[in-house]
């Protein structure tokens, strides 16, 4: 993801101040770092909060321990952190372990979605993106 191309699109992520550290991480991560932070380490960065439609491997594994660490009390957090380690150990196949990768992301967009609608709040399109492609991927694989 090339989060510099979408900074003026973003402006609206303001109203949302939990999620705002994904794009100033990212960016004074690239900035400060730059011998350090790779356009893939700062794209991760930037994509482990509000998720993307084209989320790397790497991406993805950042959005999910930072979803699940244990310093996450909220329900929705605990219940995606449970359902993690409760799959993980019956994963034999490394397109098992992308398969639980995906559906804990998915479990965790839908619960942040279900809790942003009953609050009434914004939601990223992005989110919705990353979501939607999820549910494609599924759709394909099953077929």
């Amino acid at each position: 993801t090339d989060f510099t191309s979408t900074l003026p699109q973003n402006f609206g992520i303001l109203q949302a101040p939990q999620v705002i550290h994904s794009l100033t991480g990212a960016y004074v991560a690239y900035e400060k770092f730059p011998d350090l932070v790779t356009p893939k380490i700062a794209g991760a960065i930037y994509n482990h909060t509000l998720a993307s439609e084209d989320m790397s491997l790497f991406d993805k594994l950042l959005f999910v321990s930072d979803f699940t660490e244990l310093g996450r009390t909220n329900g929705f957090c605990i219940n995606v952190r449970n359902k993690f380690w409760q799959s993980i150990d019956k994963c034999t196949s490394y397109e098992d372990k992308l398969r639980l990768l995906d559906e804990v992301i998915l479990y965790s967009l839908d619960s942040t979605i279900s809790k942003l609608l009953k609050s009434n709040s914004l939601i990223s399109l992005r989110t919705v993106k990353a979501r939607n492609k999820i549910l494609e991927t599924f759709s394909s694989k099953a077929e």
